[in-house]
């Protein structure tokens, strides 16, 4: 979003033309990628075209406001009001791969309010719960690290202190 309204504040500035502006704009969010290449951006106008989506540029153009996932969500139209609204997630089932199985996701968006666009991102579920499994797992291993080198201060603490009133 960041990006977004950045490129269009120096543009403007620049005295560059609104389609320009748009193009460049779309190309810049195209270009973005995270998670090891698989996360994206996407983009849709408030009235559900697809105006950018890195993964399928060939879908690009066309409508999607009545996309339904496999529980009946509208998707699209979720996402736009939870744009509409301040920006918000929705949580949908879609699938990992064309025709594959539906897994559960969950999105966010918020409104690019100059062009009306509903920008987002999404990640499966299942993914979220690997990394937080792995967050836990090093916080673990972090905590009883540092709990093992504290107990060893302590006892070398505790055996000088006795050594020290041994010895008076």
């Amino acid at each position: 979003m960041k990006l977004a309204t950045r490129m269009l504040k120096l543009s403007n500035k620049a005295g560059v033309k609104e389609e320009e502006i748009k193009k460049d704009i779309k190309d810049a969010l195209r270009g973005i990628s995270f998670d090891n290449n698989e996360g994206y951006i996407f983009v849709y106008a408030s009235n559900g075209d697809r105006i950018v989506h890195s993964k399928v540029p060939s879908t690009e153009g066309k409508n999607y406001i009545n996309l339904k996932d496999s529980h009946g969500t509208e998707l699209i139209k979720d996402l736009i009001n939870a744009a509409q609204s301040g920006g918000g997630f929705v949580t949908y089932y879609f699938p990992k791969e064309k025709g594959g199985t539906p897994f559960p996701k969950l999105s966010y968006a918020e409104e690019f309010k100059p062009y009306g666009w509903m920008m987002g991102t999404g990640e499966y579920i299942d993914h979220i719960d690997t990394k937080m499994r792995q967050i836990d797992a090093k916080t673990q291993k972090s905590f009883f690290d540092n709990m093992s080198i504290f107990v060893s201060i302590i006892f070398v603490c505790a055996t000088v202190g006795s050594i020290t009133i041994f010895f008076t």
